[in-house]
């Protein structure tokens, strides 16, 4: 029964793509954001999370700028999901669509031999970004939750997989990511999500937000570079997007491991504050980062099948 279930979602998912991807690009915008303001008005339940969130992380900000990010912030999650749909069209061609800044850093990573770790966030397409670093040549792998149907899932796969990304299913990340870096390869991870277990408390928007540790686990203990990647969605053109990547350089390390995890967690998440800041409308604020009192229940981020 759950298979069949699961059929019948695909399906239904396969005629939402198919008059998405007859649309032209534009046309197919503008119709994710008439999508994303019904989302806005009726998901009430996101909406209180999302509209808290940014109260929260912008008390400066009026109750009209406070909704303002919010409705934008739907709008952007229709829009992932617009390009998603047609990411298939778009990845065979996807050096036309995205430039990419600071390519040779991920480059001489690789030349050390240590393997290379991309650090990323929900902030842009991370889908696009991830299929936009493989056609760069990288021999990139991607932490991905595998999502509960598995049709679907299926068909996210052999679209990663068109320009040589592939995918590591999280249950079994940490020994699939060493036997990886000790390979000389690329794994790329999105690291501001909520992490209960082994996660520690951070600061992130004047808050304490549960991260994982992964990242910093693995600088320690087997010093792969680390490179940030950064997408920027022009704010004027949609379709025109850029990616940048930047080294993170540790710093020498204490030998007192907790610590050392404290420091290089909380510097990342520091980074993606900054990056957020500039741009709030491209984050996934309806998440429960912080599983903020008295929010009503929502599915958690985890569960979306743009989670990776």
């Amino acid at each position: 029964m759950k298979r069949f279930r699961h059929y019948i979602e695909y399906l239904i998912l396969r005629l939402f793509i198919a008059p998405v991807n007859a649309l032209p690009l534009r046309w197919a915008y503008r119709l994710g954001d008439a999508i994303g303001d019904i989302m806005y008005a009726r998901a009430h339940a996101r909406r209180f999370v999302a509209e808290k969130n940014i109260r929260a992380a912008f008390p400066e900000k009026s109750e009209s700028e406070v909704a303002q990010i919010a409705r934008a912030c739907f709008r952007n999650a229709a829009t992932l999901s617009i390009e998603a749909a047609r990411l298939h069209k778009l990845a065979p061609r996807i050096e036309k669509w995205i430039d990419i800044e600071g390519e040779d850093v991920v480059w001489r990573g690789l030349e050390e031999k240590r393997g290379v770790i991309i650090l990323t966030s929900h902030l842009g397409n991370w889908e696009i970004m991830a299929n936009r670093a493989a056609a760069a040549g990288y021999p990139i792998h991607a932490l991905a939750r595998p999502l509960k149907n598995a049709y679907i899932y299926d068909r996210v796969k052999r679209v990663r997989g068109s320009r040589g990304l592939k995918s590591i299913d999280k249950s079994g990340a940490v020994r699939s990511t060493i036997k990886l870096l000790r390979k000389n390869q690329v794994v790329a991870m999105l690291v501001d999500q909520r992490e209960t277990q082994g996660g520690i408390e951070i600061d992130f928007f004047n808050r304490k937000a549960l991260t994982g540790t992964f990242a910093a686990f693995l600088a320690i203990n087997y010093k792969p570079e680390l490179v940030f990647a950064h997408f920027l969605r022009s704010r004027e053109d949609r379709a025109k997007w850029r990616m940048r990547f930047t080294p993170l350089d540790i710093g020498p390390l204490s030998g007192d491991y907790d610590r050392d995890v404290r420091r290089i967690t909380q510097t990342i998440m520091s980074t993606f504050e900054s990056w957020i800041r500039d741009y709030p409308e491209g984050w996934y604020w309806m998440h429960e980062r912080w599983r903020l009192e008295g929010a009503p229940k929502t599915r958690d981020l985890e569960d979306s099948p743009h989670a990776s």
